[in-house]
């Protein structure tokens, strides 16, 4: 068994976490056939999830990649996996736990962003929203070296709490390339993510998020050079939130409405602000200062 993202995980995929003891299962996980042969599949989307295919069948929603297929039921909390043209135990790890979860937690309902989230030292979190490439694990391990305290990596998981959201932490750890692993945590052990893969997974020397954290702001990457903030709006907020989020449905007919939903509750609860900064490894205080004033 193992927690991540809120949920007790019985796995029969060896996930690269602590397993835990003595707790009830919220979704299985086991090996077995896909049958893909009533499934229809559409092509959401053009951007970061091109390499992954989604389809939809009678009770169940059906996860393509290019090695294994993921059966998620509508009905019962069960993820069937068919692994089909890999025997790198720890890429499948990686999928199951960065990608195949999260889609699970949307399918069911949760807004899962796409994002990297830190606590600030006040005790509000802050989740980083971009493009791949953007840097949004090599920011918030930056900001933890200044003492903010890791939420979440990639995957963030939003809920309702009353009026207001929150993050749910996902799982202790980082997932870095190699320049930012030299540059921000070089005494720390990592580990590849897959064989010949350029991202390591580190855990920080920093106390994690133990439970869910008040979100208070959403922060998209840019490119420009210079310190910079803008302030959304709320179509601007709305729209950057769908985009980068795990967007899926029990049905296909439901991705559009659920995500927009989703989006549109957490932009008019929480700002979201487009965020410029200059890519040296001593920017962090001057963006932990910026983030702090730009905060409600």
């Amino acid at each position: 068994m193992y927690e991540a993202y809120g949920l007790s995980v019985d796995s029969a995929i060896p996930l690269p976490l602590e397993p835990s003891t003595g707790l009830t299962a919220d979704v299985e996980i086991r090996r077995g056939t896909v049958d893909c042969s009533d499934i229809r599949f559409a092509a959401l989307d053009a951007g970061d999830d091109a390499w992954l295919e989604k389809g939809w069948g009678a009770s169940r929603v059906v996860l393509r990649f290019v090695e294994m297929t993921v059966e998620l039921s509508t009905r019962q909390p069960l993820i069937t996996v068919d692994v089909t043209s890999t025997h790198d135990a720890d890429h499948v790890a990686h999928l199951v736990l960065d990608h195949v979860v999260p889609q699970w937690l949307a399918m069911r309902g949760d807004l899962v962003l796409h994002a990297g989230a830190v606590q600030t030292p006040g005790g509000s979190a802050v989740a980083f929203v971009g493009e791949s490439g953007r840097g949004k694990s090599t920011t918030t391990t930056g900001l933890a070296q200044l003492g903010w305290r890791f939420v979440a990596d990639d995957a963030c998981r939003v809920v309702s709490a009353g009026s207001s959201h929150e993050i749910v932490p996902s799982y202790p750890g980082v997932r870095l390339l190699a320049p930012s692993r030299a540059a921000l945590v070089p005494e720390l052990p990592s580990t590849p993510m897959a064989d010949g893969a350029t991202k390591h997974r580190v855990t920080p020397d920093i106390r994690s998020v133990t439970g869910p954290a008040p979100l208070s702001l959403v922060v998209e990457l840019g490119s420009n050079a210079e310190l910079a903030a803008h302030r959304m709006t709320l179509s601007e907020s709305t729209a950057c939130l769908a985009r980068h989020s795990f967007y899926l449905a029990a049905s296909q007919d439901a991705v559009a409405t659920q995500t927009f939903l989703l989006a549109s509750a957490l932009a008019m609860d929480v700002p979201c602000v487009r965020v410029d900064f200059p890519r040296r490894w001593d920017v962090f205080p001057e963006l932990a200062a910026l983030i702090e004033t730009t905060m409600p």
